[in-house]
């Protein structure tokens, strides 16, 4: 009877262990440490660390402020509420809760850890003043290289350790980690233009079979009419006309470069086209053949609608002959239409007496937003 009374009373007290181990925080839940001893920046309510992993932390946190002014917090919980989006967002509104870093430097930091498995992750929130410093690349690369490969082995404490550890470096001078980000960056900066010239190509080569395409059907379309002689020459030009390619968009199959030689080709056969139809119109007047010439060319759009309007004048009697035609715009293939194609804070308040347990506080400092998440 004893036994069976000790072990529901032993699972009775694991139950309520599991229970507070998974308790969930807000940002006003989360206990300030710093308020209670300024000699203590590292905020572990459940004791998720060791203590010797504790003090290692708060030996770190304080040094950094000693030997240069920066002004960096701890915390480790286990979750947080379905209040916050991420642990950005949470980390976010946590450091501004507490006014990390001086209020005129705005240089704090917070390194903080979650871990239950649906939202483990680690996350280092920057103050303005240090964003120049620990920039979000370098606080990635931090937590990828030095502590994420220990957490995910379960060493929470010294994945932290590690990362305060290279966060000192940096502030130093002494790590080497932003110089191996300066060398991602400018791999990652060749691989995106690699990327965009990738990108350029197959549009090109997309666009070359569109020209491709719709010149073999407006060729077409060119040849039924000027193989029609119930059109006269007049609206055969101004059906050409409508589909020239000016030298002003030259440029424009250049960019295309596949394309050039289709919008050059284009160019000379609609030029050419153009010269046979004007050798064969007769003057109205004096019934010369030959002796026309353009003398005006205009193009009005109207709605939909783009007018043009060619004036010819015979240069043997001067007899001036106008024609107009409209050209539904989508059905226009001239392609005119633009062818798609700093360091040092402190929290103020705090005091270091020697054996002391005194409280300090945090200066009113703010985030920059800055920073970085990796969950693991």
């Amino acid at each position: 009877m004893n036994n069976k009374l000790l072990t529901l009373l032993f699972s009775f007290l694991i139950g309520i262990g599991l229970t507070s181990a998974q308790k969930a925080y807000t940002v006003k839940s989360v206990p300030n440490v710093q308020l209670q001893d300024s000699r203590q920046y590292t905020t572990d309510p459940q004791h998720l660390l060791t203590a010797t992993e504790v003090d290692s932390l708060n030996a770190i946190c304080r040094d950094l402020r000693a030997e240069k002014g920066v002004e960096m917090a701890v915390v480790v919980l286990p979750r947080f509420t379905d209040d916050y989006a991420d642990i950005r967002d949470f980390g976010f509104q946590l450091f501004e809760h507490w006014g990390l870093g001086r209020k005129d430097q705005d240089n704090g930091l917070l390194m903080l850890l979650i871990t239950d498995p649906e939202q483990r992750a680690i996350s280092i929130e920057v103050g303005y003043g240090l964003e120049g410093t620990l920039p979000d690349g370098l606080c990635k690369l931090i937590q990828t290289r030095t502590m994420t490969p220990l957490m995910k082995k379960g060493q929470y404490g010294a994945g932290l350790i590690a990362g305060a550890e290279e966060i000192r470096k940096v502030i130093s001078g002494d790590s080497d980690l932003p110089q191996l980000l300066e060398a991602q960056e400018n791999s990652s900066w060749w691989e995106e233009i690699k990327e965009m010239f990738s990108g350029v190509f197959y549009s090109a080569i997309a666009f070359f079979f569109f020209i491709l395409m719709i010149f073999g059907k407006t060729r077409k379309e060119i040849k039924e009419q000027m193989a029609n002689p119930a059109i006269s020459p007049y609206v055969k030009y101004l059906t050409i006309e409508n589909v020239s390619i000016s030298k002003k968009y030259i440029p424009l199959f250049i960019l295309f470069f596949p394309t050039l030689p289709f919008g050059i080709y284009w160019y000379f056969y609609c030029k050419r086209l153009k010269k046979r139809l004007l050798a064969e119109m007769i003057c109205e007047e004096c019934e010369r053949t030959g002796t026309t010439v353009v003398e005006k060319v205009t193009r009005d759009t109207i709605g939909d609608y783009i007018k043009i309007t060619v004036q010819f004048r015979c240069k043997n009697c001067n007899h001036l002959h106008t024609e107009e035609k409209s050209f539904k715009i989508e059905h226009n293939r001239n392609y005119r239409r633009g062818i798609g194609f700093g360091v040092g804070s402190s929290f103020g308040g705090g005091s270091f007496g020697g054996g002391g347990s005194f409280g300090g506080s945090f200066g009113g400092g703010r985030s920059g937003g800055g920073g970085a998440s990796t969950r693991f």
